[in-house]
């Protein structure tokens, strides 16, 4: 009996979804629990696990296409000798439905699609006093893949290997150990992923037009790092000489 686990946490490195094998290891078991396969390739139920939700439990863990993700899982059922007739596999794998794709309900996290508003304040971005919206420096949706990470390096850092913390977090992420934002406490994990700034609803939007909920994520998650990005601070300094328009209260 293949071991479907292991199956699909190399699929996941070699697809370049996960940044090391014990991330991808564990995503793979998440997402065999979500479609209802234990690792040995037995179900909780009667019924086999369904591909759809496999496909949509890597898309939700870690925020990729729904096509990477439908080629993932083709494969991994290749792999692990599972769905030879090619007509039903296609139609197992087909995640639309009458509202539209997987992929098109998860473009934005929670609070960019909102118009919740807080108080009048100055915008960490573009500097203007204006009506604030709150956005997550680890976009929501981005959680459970970042969470993983987050609670390996943590783990690595309680055992004095700092080097192998930095490598699981990636240059993006190493910031948070080298500022002691991170360390092998399980409460800085939930700090992290809970950091939010407070800015405009023009630069909150402009924000996510310009990169995907991972990239946000993996490289942008501080105020400073987000102005590091060339489209995304020439817009703020343009923004900054606006007036606020209708954001602004009277």
């Amino acid at each position: 009996m293949a071991d479907f686990g292991s199956e699909m946490a190399d699929l996941l490195v070699s697809y370049h979804a996960c940044s090391s094998s014990e991330e991808a290891q564990l995503i793979a078991e998440i997402v065999l629990e979500s479609g209802n396969l234990e690792n040995d390739g037995s179900t909780g139920s009667e019924e086999q696990a369904n591909p759809k939700h496999l496909v949509e439990g890597l898309i939700d863990n870690l925020g990729i296409e729904e096509d990477e993700a439908t080629n993932i899982i083709s494969e991994w059922k290749r792999r692990i000798g599972v769905g030879n007739d090619n007509e039903k596999q296609e139609d197992d794998l087909d995640t639309s439905d009458d509202e539209g794709s997987i992929s098109s309900s998860l473009d934005l996290e929670d609070d960019e699609v909102t118009d919740e508003y807080l108080i009048d304040g100055e915008c960490e971005l573009c500097d203007r006093y204006i009506k604030l919206t709150k956005h997550h420096l680890i976009p929501k949706q981005t959680w459970p893949r970042i969470q993983a990470k987050l609670s390996h390096a943590s783990e690595a850092i309680g055992t004095g290997d700092e080097g192998k913390a930095l490598s699981i977090l990636g240059p993006g992420l190493e910031h948070l150990l080298l500022e002691g934002c991170l360390n092998s406490e399980k409460s800085s994990v939930r700090r992290i992923l809970h950091s939010t700034c407070d800015v405009c609803r023009q630069c909150h939007s402009t924000v996510h037009r310009t990169h995907t909920n991972m990239d946000l994520a993996l490289s942008y998650s501080t105020v400073e790092k987000l102005l590091e990005d060339d489209q995304i601070y020439k817009f703020c300094k343009w923004a900054s000489k606006q007036r606020a328009g209708k954001y602004s209260r009277r």
